[in-house]
């Protein structure tokens, strides 16, 4: 009765092994993603903080709080620096002037302009 099942078993046993090890690590993972007690937070900046541009931003920030969503803003010298803060993975998101030139890279993304 079992033979057939025992023998299909045996043919499979690696990718069987793998899908049981996936599983198996899946739930410390899943675990600790999902139950580790810290609220995301993105970390947003639009350059000093008596521009236009970070005026734009702290609404953006308060809306997204009214929605459940935290975003830290963070003062700095301007677009350029806004740009290589990104590039060393100190900021998530920036406002930036139009007419900076974004650098060639991989992990900046233009997402839109606005006039302002």
């Amino acid at each position: 009765m079992f033979a057939p099942l025992l023998h299909w078993i045996y043919d499979r046993k690696v990718p069987l092994l793998a899908c049981v090890l996936c599983v198996a690590l899946s739930f410390p993972l899943a675990s600790r993603f999902l139950f580790s007690g810290e609220d995301a937070v993105l970390r947003m900046s639009a350059g000093p903080n008596f521009t236009r541009r970070h005026a734009v931003a702290d609404y953006v920030r308060r809306q997204a709080e009214a929605n459940g969503l935290s975003i830290q803003l963070i003062e700095n010298a301007g677009s350029e620096d806004c740009l290589q803060r990104l590039k060393r993975g100190e900021l998530d998101a920036a406002l930036v002037s139009s007419g900076v030139v974004v650098p060639d890279d991989q992990d900046i993304r233009v997402l839109a302009a606005a006039h302002v």
